[in-house]
This record gives structure tokens, sequence and C-alpha cells, in this order.
């Protein structure tokens, strides 16, 4: 038997450094969070998983919903699993001017995920 558990959620903190409304990022609702220089940093944290006790994680993905306001901007990417003490290498995304999902898979950026990476408050964290 297999069960496929796929859980989309968004953040609910943030810790901001040149960014505007960072809180923007919580929703899917058409506002934005911008940066505000070229080496803003931003992280968020505090997402809502629920994933089952003993379930085995075989993909990360994060997304990410937005444009640049130039074209052809990098957004680097980065991923946490132990509440921000370390991250992974970062992933460069290239958004360009039209608003567009993109969806990163950040698997192999960091070994070993399991559940409880997810499931505890605050531990999974993105840059």
């Amino acid at each position: 038997m297999i069960k496929v558990v796929e859980e989309i959620t968004a953040p609910s903190a943030n810790s901001n450094t040149n960014w505007v409304n960072p809180t923007n990022a919580y929703a899917d609702n058409d506002t934005y969070a911008t940066c505000a220089t070229t080496d803003g940093v931003c992280v968020w944290y505090g997402y809502s998983f629920t994933i089952p006790t003993n379930s085995t994680i075989t993909k990360v993905e994060v997304g990410l919903f937005g444009a640049s306001c130039s074209g052809n901007d990098n957004i680097d990417i980065a991923v946490s699993k132990d509440g921000g003490s370390s991250f992974s290498s970062y992933y460069a995304q290239t958004v360009t001017k039209t608003i567009t999902d993109y969806w990163i898979d950040m698997t192999s950026y960091r070994t070993g995920w399991t559940y409880s990476d997810f499931n505890k408050s605050n531990n999974f964290n993105l840059v």
C-alpha cells in the first residue's frame, strides 16, 4: 500500500533584513514581499506541517510565486531542518518579469529528511 501526502503550507513568521512587507509571503493573495536591496535576506519560518508520524519523505519542494522588476534576477533559496542553526547550500532561481509559479526541488540539498524535520515548531526554515 502506498499513501502519498502532499502538503502545501505558508510561513507565519520571518526574520527580515531589507525586505518590504515580508508578511505578504504568508498567503497566496496577489500581494508580494519585495526585496529592497540586491543582497536583502529574509528567513521565513513557522510552517504548520502535519505530516503523519513515521512517514518517509521522498521529495521536498519550495514554491515561489513572483516576478522580477528588472527581469532575469536570481533569488537564492536555502533550507534548514534544524530551526535555522544551519542552512543548505543556496539554489539560484532565475526570476523573470512575468509573474510565475516556480517549484524548486530541494530534496538533495539536505540529507535524511524525516517527518520530524517538519512537524517540530519552527524547525523548517527557508531563506
